[in-house]
């Protein structure tokens, strides 16, 4: 059978040469035997009877047979389906000194492979045109994408990705790309305070500059490395003088802090040796530099609540450590009752049995149902009372209620910690604020037998007869009452004033709803105590630490699970005086005195850590593509099934992805200006690095790409044209086969009928 012609881009297909002439096939070489024997059994016959038939009519009916016998045999005419031949001309700026880009030597070099076979010229970078631009195609990266067509003529470097599938491609060498001269920054990252660049030079020597030191750069490849002047910042790297391709003589990259353990120190005393003074940065990322945090008499109202959510994840999630160092503006003398503070500290600011009952008692009158913004006063009334509920020591006993026309508890004899996790009732304000009933009744309900601090918020829209005997029964009940008055004036308020200054209270007037909890939480500071004891003790420290004096220090108590490092003899019995404990990755020590320079060092080196995760190996790889790897082992046990990512500053956050038991990675083109990339799991940053900057991928690699060229043209059946080779280029074209068997078979019946008509016409012999 006849072979059929392959595909266009198939390297095997059955083809023949552009200048390759016709030929004859048989398509069923079998049926022609046949034919041929059916034929000459035939002939024979006729020679053994000798019919009366003119020689002349035997040979056109031997001649009308044999055509029969090749029509029965299949005989088809093959020759080349010559196609049109297009030309591609790489313009993209990695060509910029190839000798095609002159118009009178590229058709030269055509004409000299093609000959008159049909042809056309595009002209490409990532995209085509067939109009020939003055210079450059613009383009960030080369795409070889050829057209439809029976065969490409490639005038390239072959800097580009191989297409899937293309047509016989016959690749010109261009030899002004085999070894052009170009110098470039290939790569640039930061390596222990120092930068390492990376630079191929294909010419002259050239001036690499670095952060402003100058080095020579020979002919080859060298990787310079420059310590950094600055710890952080904006270093580019620039190679002084000129080839033909300027946008890869730079790269720069922005330098982050470093990742080392410094030593911060923040408060009002000038920092020991080897601390630095340091205000807390809201940037989480700046806390990777820091291995300890010392926190010197700072109160809680010091620091902005996203400082404080710094300075937890610093010690949580990086695994920092952290000292805090008392006085009279620490612990409860700082306000740190219901803030991170107090829950970072191994020493609580309030005592752990019950202290006092708590009363919180809010107006729900009809007056606080005027709607103030976005709420009503009863809803930041109910806003109020929460936060108040934070700042109270957790395990003091609360009642919570309101009042207008009666008076309704919520809570009753639970803790302050417990009040907080309980679900608050919908009340809807109505009705007349029914003050002396509600007072009297909490007078009823209390016993006495611990003190009492109540709270009431009120816009005091009431009456009060007889305020004497009412303050006489609060003293009785030990009843300490303090006023938040939600507006100016009020007929009552006057006579709250006195229940309060009978009592020891405080009484405070805010008529901004806005700033009702700040007000509230400082009637609830002023009713506790600040434990700030002025009498000279003694500090007995373990664990080898030094002891000293502390004339000034704040009585607080160690929280369960803490590690009590130190303790003074006060009043007959002995206090702790320092703990020390872990929270989450890191450690947090603490001293309820202002301890000296030696001491204060001695704490930051007992729970000083670099921040890190120990089952978190991180690595980010750079170059034209940045590879992120993590690699998670807890001990023998592979971390599967993490929520990793990596974070590029004011950029794309992109997953990591598992790729293997505890194996996690992410690849991406590198972006083309200086960044920072951040690996997180679960939100936390566990690695950091400093991306360059980087040219478009166009010009990563100057010159001809030999093995491109040869891979391109084994896939395609086509080859690899050298620049000494003039010789036509002979192309494989798909054969176009012409079956002859209807032809031969008019013809057979023509002859036959020829010589039988030549027969009859013929005079007996």
């Amino acid at each position: 059978m006849a072979r059929r012609p392959q595909p266009a881009n198939s390297a095997s297909r059955a083809s023949t040469p552009y200048n390759a002439g016709r030929m004859l096939i048989l398509a069923h070489p079998s049926m022609l035997a046949i034919a041929a024997a059916i034929a000459a059994v035939a002939c024979i016959a006729a020679m053994v009877r000798r019919p009366a038939m003119p020689l002349s009519s035997q040979l056109l009916v031997a001649a009308g047979m044999a055509a029969l016998a090749l029509a029965a045999g299949g005989l088809t005419l093959a020759r080349p389906a010559v196609g049109q031949i297009t030309v591609m001309v790489d313009l993209s700026g990695s060509t910029r000194t190839a000798t095609y880009r002159r118009p009178e030597l590229l058709a030269r070099r055509i004409a000299q492979l093609l000959g008159s076979a049909p042809r056309r010229v595009l002209y490409f970078a990532d995209g085509h045109t067939d109009q020939r631009p003055p210079g450059d195609l613009p383009s960030t990266r080369t795409v070889f994408a050829p057209p439809p067509a029976e065969a490409i003529l490639l005038f390239s470097d072959a800097q580009f990705d191989l297409p899937p599938a293309a047509p016989q491609t016959y690749i010109v060498v261009d030899p002004a790309l085999e070894q052009p001269a170009d110098a470039a920054i290939l790569a640039m990252e930061t390596r222990d305070g120092a930068v390492a660049v990376t630079v191929a030079n294909g010419g002259e020597t050239r001036t690499l500059t670095v952060a402003g030191a100058a080095q020579a750069i020979d002919r080859g490849r060298i990787t310079a490395t420059v310590p950094l002047k600055q710890p952080a910042g904006m270093v580019v790297a620039q190679l002084a003088g000129h080839d033909p391709w300027p946008e890869n003589d730079a790269m720069s990259l922005a330098v982050p802090p470093a990742r080392v353990a410094e030593r911060w120190w923040t408060g009002s005393r000038p920092p020991p040796s080897g601390f630095a003074s340091a205000q807390l940065p809201e940037d989480e990322a700046e806390y990777l530099s820091a291995g300890v945090i010392v926190l010197d008499n700072v109160p809680a109202g010091g620091l902005t609540d996203l400082q404080l959510t710094r300075l937890q994840q610093f010690v949580r999630d990086l695994g920092g450590g952290l000292v805090i160092l008392g006085g009279d503006r620490a612990f409860a003398a700082g306000e740190y009752p219901g803030t991170l503070l107090d829950s970072l500290s191994p020493l609580s600011s309030l005592p752990p049995e019950p202290n006092r009952h708590w009363i919180i008692l809010l107006d729900s009158s009809g007056s606080m149902d005027q709607r103030v913004g976005a709420a009503t006063r009863w809803e930041q009334a109910r806003t109020v009372a929460i936060d108040v509920l934070r700042h109270l020591p957790p395990e003091d006993p609360v009642t919570l209620g309101n009042f207008a026309e009666r008076l309704t508890w919520w809570a009753a004899a639970a803790t302050a910690r417990q009040t907080l996790r309980l679900p608050l009732p919908v009340v809807q304000p109505r009705g007349p604020t029914n003050l002396q009933p509600a007072l009297q009744q909490v007078l009823a309900q209390v016993r006495g037998d611990m003190p009492t601090q109540m709270l009431l918020l009120t816009d005091a829209e009431a009456q009060l007869s007889d305020v004497p005997a009412l303050a006489g029964q609060f003293r009785q009940r030990k009843i300490t009452l303090s006023v938040l008055l939600l507006k100016d004036g009020g007929e009552a308020a006057e006579g709250l004033r006195q229940i309060v200054a009978a009592t020891g209270g405080t009484f405070a007037t805010q008529a901004d709803p806005q700033q009702w909890s700040g007000s509230a939480r400082q009637l609830a500071r002023a009713a506790l105590k600040d434990h700030l004891v002025r009498q000279p003790v003694e500090v007995t420290m373990r664990d080898g630490l030094p002891r000293q004096s502390a004339s000034i220090w704040n009585r607080t108590w160690p929280k369960q699970g803490a590690q009590v490092l130190g303790e003074a003899r006060h009043g007959g019995q002995f206090v702790p005086m320092a703990a020390r404990w872990a929270v989450g990755e890191g450690n947090v020590a603490a001293a309820a005195f202002a301890a000296e320079a030696t001491l204060a060092a001695a704490l930051a080196d007992l729970v000083a850590q670099a921040p890190r995760d120990p089952r978190l190996r991180a690595t980010i790889e750079q170059g034209r593509q940045v590879i992120a790897k993590v690699d998670a082992v807890d001990g023998r046990r592979y971390l599967n099934g993490l929520s990793l990512t990596l974070d590029l500053v004011g950029g794309a956050s992109l997953p990591l992805q598992q790729d293997g038991p505890g194996s996690y990675c992410v690849e991406f083109p590198a972006p083309p200006r200086p960044a920072l990339a951040r690996l997180r799991h679960d939100g936390r940053i566990i690695a950091q690095a400093a991306l360059a900057g980087r040219y478009p991928q166009e010009f990563d690699a100057i010159g001809n790409n030999r093995p491109n060229m040869r891979q391109l043209a084994e896939r395609t059946g086509g080859r690899v044209v050298e620049p000494s080779d003039a010789r036509p280029i002979s192309f494989h074209w798909p054969q176009r086969q012409i079956a002859l068997a209807r032809w031969l078979a008019l013809v057979a019946a023509a002859l036959v009928a020829a010589g039988l008509v030549r027969w009859r016409l013929s005079p007996v012999l």
